[in-house]
């Protein structure tokens, strides 16, 4: 190891240990928080293509909930549309889908509510509406943009409840 290597690796070491001294706790260390969560939280159903997507994502997060699962998360997932671009000739070529979900953690075996929050999250995408612009003009193209961008929108809204999540688990997971 070089001199450099030496003092690159104990500046580093040196850098961690106010975070020993203030609580601080990875969230995936063995018998952390994230732990505690994985496969404890049922999440209901939510309709339509995006609510597909939100759950799967909080499964990989979270875990497939077992059948005594702790929690139950209900979501409440509504999206948006609104132009972005606009030209001169009053045609939209870009879009913004924007998805929103409120979502209440409820712990099955108190009733009580243990998180709730709203997460928001954004995505654009190309959407020429005249066969003069420059862009895809395909309406199958225009689709499977759109659709992308809904299927990223509702998996940032579901990352954004895992962390909301697992910020407020302090709380409430043992």
């Amino acid at each position: 190891m070089s001199s450099s290597d030496r003092r690159s690796f104990l500046a580093a070491v040196l850098a961690t240990l106010p975070l020993a001294a203030c609580g601080f706790e990875p969230l995936y260390s063995q018998g952390g928080r994230a732990v505690a969560l994985q496969n404890q939280i049922d999440v209901d159903f939510i309709s339509g293509r995006a609510g597909y997507f939100i759950k799967q994502r909080l499964e990989q997060r979270f875990g497939a909930p077992d059948t005594g699962a702790r929690y139950d998360l209900a979501i409440q997932y509504s999206t948006s549309a609104r132009a972005l671009t606009i030209t001169t000739a009053n045609d939209t070529v870009r879009l913004s889908v924007e998805g929103t979900a409120i979502f209440t953690l409820t712990d099955r075996t108190t009733g009580q509510v243990v998180a709730n929050d709203t997460v928001t999250a954004d995505a654009s995408y190309a959407a020429p509406t005249n066969a003069g612009a420059t862009l895809n003009t395909s309406p199958a193209a225009t689709r499977v943009s759109q659709e992308n961008a809904q299927e990223l929108v509702a998996q940032a809204v579901a990352e954004g409840i895992a962390d909301r999540i697992l910020l407020a688990s302090d709380q409430f997971a043992s």
